[in-house]
């Protein structure tokens, strides 16, 4: 019964070790809006957040939609559903959510992911620029190099280094689109418009489309894959059975903590995933210790592998409904029922990836905002 009372209030203080070492500005709300300026590192979590102030610092915000209008002087680092930017960011960009607009003066390397993104006409990256999305629209000029992955990719803007393209389904140049250096890419079938007129240096296509001919690697390859999925099924199967019988009522709650505040949770989520390691490599480097430097490097891990059962929890509470009263029986085939599902989501690609990285965010701020309540109760109870 003690380790019970011990392990929520234990597991919060680690969780919120990043926000108090580092976010001296740090706020949380369904709704965000600010306008002043902020002279220092600024950290953000929320449903709708709306930022116009000029940050003097790092700018790392989450949330279901993220406006920003600003000027940051260091990195930004964004994750949400919808995300638009301009201003100016006078270092790094790092931004991953489901429809993204940058229309910013980015001075150094922009790293994006996301289902459908757009550098506007006035967006401009002044170094390296990778993606990986779905539909792909550069309006933009890229002063450096542009690689990555896309379902579609349209580029209407001089790139001025080498476009490098693992994947991409469809290759359109517009009428402004000008690659300056080479151009290598994989396709299943070569661009109409990736020419001499659009391409200054070297082409080198090479066709990703498997033939007829290859049919015994696909069915490896399938074969490869499915055994990898059916592994991973039965893992979150066995963990999920370990994890519900220690913590029969943690797992539902938690759950749904994230079906009440769904946007803050992707929010809250974002910022655990992103300060709980550099608090870890802050420890290390300032000499504090390393044996911190593990312990919150292998919680941030435990926390991931947490998130992830919630996620699949999290799909089939949606389809076996539970109440106070639910069996074990019945909690766990709602489990499993969602682990089959979040699986299969797993294997759709990009999308896929898309989906679980916003389930896992959603597993991660159900865990601390509901851990949050909890501790509140526990010290009016003063049994912490």
């Amino acid at each position: 019964m003690k380790l019970k009372k011990l392990f929520i209030p234990t597991l919060l203080f680690l969780f919120l070790i990043p926000t108090l070492a580092f976010a001296l500005n740090f706020e949380v709300g369904e709704e965000i809006l600010s306008s002043e300026t902020i002279n220092d590192d600024y950290y953000g979590a929320g449903g709708t957040i709306q930022m116009d102030s000029d940050v003097n610092g790092d700018l790392i915000l989450g949330g279901g939609r993220i406006m920003v209008d600003a000027v940051i002087s260091q990195d930004l680092m964004l994750g949400g559903g919808e995300i638009r930017v301009k201003g100016e960011v006078r270092d790094d960009a790092r931004v991953a959510g489901g429809n993204i607009m940058i229309n910013a003066l980015i001075k150094d390397d922009l790293i994006v992911a996301g289902g459908n993104i757009e550098l506007g006409e006035n967006g401009f990256v002044g170094s390296d620029m990778t993606v990986a999305g779905g539909n792909v629209v550069i309006n933009g000029q890229i002063n450096g190099s542009l690689q990555g992955t896309a379902g579609n990719l349209y580029i209407n803007n001089v790139i001025n280094g080498d476009v490098s393209l693992i994947s991409v389904e469809e290759l359109t140049f517009g009428p402004q689109g000008k690659v300056m250096g080479n151009l290598l890419y994989r396709s299943s079938a070569p661009s109409k418009t990736a020419n001499e007129d659009t391409v200054l240096g070297v082409i080198d296509y090479k066709p990703t489309e498997f033939t007829v001919s290859n049919q015994d690697f696909r069915t490896i390859a399938s074969g490869v894959i499915a055994g990898l999925s059916v592994f991973s099924f039965l893992s979150l199967l066995l963990a999920g059975l370990i994890i519900l019988v220690l913590f029969r009522f943690y797992m539902p709650n938690a759950v749904q903590t994230v079906y009440q505040k769904p946007m803050a949770s992707v929010g809250i989520g974002f910022l655990v995933l992103i300060l709980m390691p550099i608090a870890a490599v802050l420890f290390l480097i300032t000499g504090i210790g390393w044996i911190f430097f593990f312990i919150l490097l292998a919680l941030w891990l435990i926390a991931l592998f947490f998130a992830k059962l919630i996620a699949a929890l999290m799909i089939g509470m949606k389809l076996v409904r539970l109440t106070d009263k639910s069996g074990f029986l019945r909690v766990y085939g709602s489990f499993a029922l969602g682990a089959l599902i979040y699986v299969l989501l797993t294997l759709i690609p990009i999308v896929g990836w898309i989906i679980k990285f916003a389930l896992i965010l959603m597993g991660l701020g159900g865990m601390a905002l509901y851990e949050t309540g909890l501790f509140k109760d526990l010290r009016k109870k003063k049994l912490v």
